[in-house]
């Protein structure tokens, strides 16, 4: 049985590359929250038993649409285990492989339903790899944040609290680098809750205190420049607010301005336009007493006879 199945893991990965050599049409969208993935129902069921049995138990005759919202990790994991299921290369790190385990187990992507499926991949590089340095724990155990409650579940939390409680003990009493405490500020990443579990796995371990209180320490001064460090934010997005108000202030009044300045102007009249002509004629304007230069089609030499009205 084990056999056959590793041959058909084989041939569904030549199936893969032969679907994408010759762009054979899709039959079913994969809907993970606004993500959409077109696929073929047939690479998803070969390596997923969790897809199979939703088109085998659809009331639908051709189920053309599946959700996957709920899937850990989101449409980027489903997009590697896709791929996984088309046998195509992705890289696995010590950042996505909890986040890919909980979705081989959300999937039934698992060794029992097919041999060397993604559920066994994970697994061996969480062990191998991820889990094997004090560093890759931490990483992991700070992904499994969002990947709760199942990564408590499939004890990928406690694995990496374990290793990491073991690990930091060994660093506090014989340090492979320097600083000696570096491992207090790698600590610092993790949420609280999994920052209180090493301590008290630590504390399991019989870890002395000074160790501890070094842990501790680090902890305490890193969410002091945490809050120092929104306290500045909050200043900072106050003192913008403040500089937004008064440019604005400014732009008001200086609109009021103008408007009061074009509201003042006086309409022209009649007469202010007649004056101002008779102001470029005046040739008195700039103290000239000249008038020779005049002629209005008036001879100057008779006297002229003034006439006198009266209204």
């Amino acid at each position: 049985m084990t056999s056959s199945i590793s041959r058909l893991s084989t041939a569904m990965e030549r199936t893969g590359q032969w679907i994408f050599s010759q762009d054979i049409p899709t039959d079913v969208v994969v809907v993970v929250g606004e993500a959409h993935f077109s696929v073929h129902k047939f690479m998803l069921v070969a390596k997923s038993n969790y897809i199979r049995k939703l088109i085998m138990e659809s009331t639908e005759a051709d189920l053309t649409r599946i959700d996957l919202t709920d899937i850990p990790g989101g449409a980027e994991i489903f997009e590697k285990a896709a791929k996984f299921c088309y046998g195509v290369n992705f890289e696995i790190t010590v950042h996505n492989v909890a986040a890919l385990r909980c979705a081989a187990e959300y999937l039934q992507m698992t060794d029992k339903y097919c041999e060397h499926n993604l559920a066994g991949r994970t697994e061996d590089f969480l062990s191998q790899v991820a889990l094997s340095s004090l560093s890759g724990a931490i990483v992991v155990l700070k992904s499994c944040h969002h990947l709760l409650p199942m990564a408590q579940d499939l004890y990928i939390v406690q694995r990496c609290v374990d290793i990491i409680s073991s690990k930091a003990c060994n660093e506090a009493n014989y340090p492979s680098r320097s600083p000696a405490n570096w491992w207090t500020e790698e600590l610092c990443i993790i949420d609280i809750a999994f920052f209180a579990k090493i301590i008290s796995a630590m504390k399991s371990r019989a870890a002395k205190t000074p160790t501890l209180a070094a842990a501790l320490t680090t902890a305490r001064s890193q969410v002091q420049a945490d809050v120092s460090l929104v306290k500045e934010n909050e200043a900072l997005r106050s003192e913008l607010m403040r500089m937004k108000l008064y440019i604005s202030d400014m732009n008001k009044n200086s609109h009021g301005t103008s408007s009061m300045k074009g509201g003042s102007k006086s309409k022209g009249t009649f007469f202010s336009s007649v004056s101002k002509t008779l102001g470029k004629l005046n040739p008195f304007r700039h103290g000239s007493k000249d008038t020779s230069n005049l002629d209005d089609g008036v001879d100057v030499t008779k006297p002229r006879r003034r006439r006198f009205s009266i209204s």
